[in-house]
C-alpha cells in the first residue's frame, strides 16, 4: 500500500502554506482523496505532480549565437 499523507505533510514536503494545498486540492491541481471531509494524498500522487511541475531550461546549445 501506498504512503498516505496529510495536508500538513503534502505542504512540509512541496514548501507551500497548508491553504495553498487545500486549494490546489480542491481545485483538482493536486490529485487528493476525501474521507469525511478531511484531504488526503498518496505520496505517488505527489511523486507525479512534481514531475509534472518540472520546466525543462534550455541548454547553451539550443540558444541561438548572439553576434
Amino acid at each position: 500500500m501506498t504512503n498516505i499523507l496529510t495536508i500538513k505533510d503534502v505542504a512540509k514536503a512541496l514548501q507551500l502554506s497548508t491553504s495553498t494545498v487545500y486549494k490546489y486540492a480542491e481545485a483538482g491541481k493536486i490529485p487528493s482523496i476525501k474521507i469525511g471531509t478531511a484531504r488526503r494524498f498518496t505520496e505517488t500522487d505527489i511523486e507525479k505532480y512534481v514531475n509534472t511541475c518540472k520546466v525543462q531550461t534550455p541548454s547553451s546549445n539550443d540558444q541561438p549565437a548572439v553576434k
